[in-house]
């Protein structure tokens, strides 16, 4: 097993000195867990720009998600690495330690190209899982939910082909689309949230700052998450 660490900072001498404390702990726990390879780097510059590089040489991406006090800056850098990451990114919720993960997922279909890309990029996971919940939320005002239905069948399908169990189901909400996806992962004890970086296409969430910034901020489980 890999593991690769990379802490970008600001050049200021205090700062740097304890991302290179920081590395060098990261390296020792690691070693203590038995990890096989471990690289962990401290660089000077912009955060979103060293970790975007060093993506490119890593399956996952991992980062934690904005404290709720932070600054702007701080949002904008897990918004950055989400929207130009060629990688899947997993965001690990902002306090609290994670006791379980990849047990019991959800996977929030939206049939955007994003989420699709995320579902392929979550596979490895799904197949470990024990439970997988696809599920597709519609408005109560929309058309015929059957080709929402029969569309949401067809992923099952694939999903199967992919050595993946999954149970599928149409949800009709009146809710926020960022708000019905947390309520779900909620109400299933769900401990992983796929989603695309987008969040709901059908209902006309696009940029971060729809779906996927109240999800950024609001979330109690660890997303994974592709562009």
């Amino acid at each position: 097993m890999g593991v690769q660490r990379i802490v970008g900072q600001r050049p200021e001498s205090d700062t740097v000195r304890r991302a290179i404390e920081r590395a060098q702990q990261f390296r020792t726990r690691c070693r203590a867990e038995g990890a096989g390879s471990v690289e962990a780097h401290a660089h000077e510059g912009d955060k979103a720009a060293v970790v975007l590089h060093h993506a490119h040489c890593a399956d996952l991406v991992v980062i934690g998600q904005s404290d709720p006090a932070a600054d702007r800056a701080q949002h904008r850098f897990v918004e950055q690495v989400l929207t130009s990451n060629a990688r899947p990114t997993l965001l690990v919720p902002h306090g609290g330690q994670v006791e379980q993960f990849g047990e019991r997922v959800l996977v929030a279909w939206d049939d955007s190209h994003c989420c699709a890309r995320a579902v392929a990029d979550a596979l490895p996971l799904l197949r470990h899982a024990r439970e997988v919940h696809l599920r597709l939320w519609r408005h109560p005002g929309e058309a015929d939910g059957t080709l929402l239905q029969e569309r949401l069948v067809g992923v099952q399908r694939w999903l199967k082909r992919q050595d993946v169990a999954v149970q599928a189901q149409l949800v009709t909400s009146d809710v926020p689309p960022a708000e019905a996806i947390l309520h779900s992962a909620q109400t299933l004890s769900a401990d992983l949230v796929v989603m695309g970086v987008y969040g709901h296409a059908r209902w006309a969430e696009r940029i971060v700052g729809g779906v996927s910034r109240s999800a950024l901020a609001r979330t109690r489980v660890p997303l994974l998450m592709s562009h």
